[in-house]
């Protein structure tokens, strides 16, 4: 029992140590060193966003782009274009008939 006072005592006196020592040069270095200002933070609202309007040409790409793909298919050297595309590109056909759905939807729209 005395011998577990003893060591809960040092370990006690051990931290009261450290923390004394710590504290006291956090107070030196702080006398000693300088301020450092940065500038004011200027909040700039953001930029619009650019108004899309849909271009027959880039509708008309889109669509010659999926035509192309298709017709890839129907030839044996053609379908092998067409699998390492989709097997390097995976989402590239999912992207081309969003924007396609998307280019269209806008341009009934307006």
């Amino acid at each position: 029992m005395k011998k577990e006072m003893i060591i809960v005592l040092l370990y006690v006196l051990s931290f009261l140590a450290t923390g004394t020592c710590v504290a006291l040069t956090a107070i030196r270095t702080a006398q000693k060193t300088s301020v450092i200002k940065l500038p004011p933070i200027i909040h700039q609202p953001p930029l619009p966003a650019p108004a899309i309007s849909p271009t027959t040409t880039g509708l008309d790409a889109i669509r010659q782009f999926l035509h192309w793909m298709d017709s890839l298919q129907s030839t044996p050297s053609g379908r092998s274009i067409y699998d390492s595309i989709r097997r390097t590109r995976p989402g590239l056909l999912d992207s081309a008939r969003q924007a396609e759905k998307y280019y269209t939807l806008l341009k009934n729209f307006k």
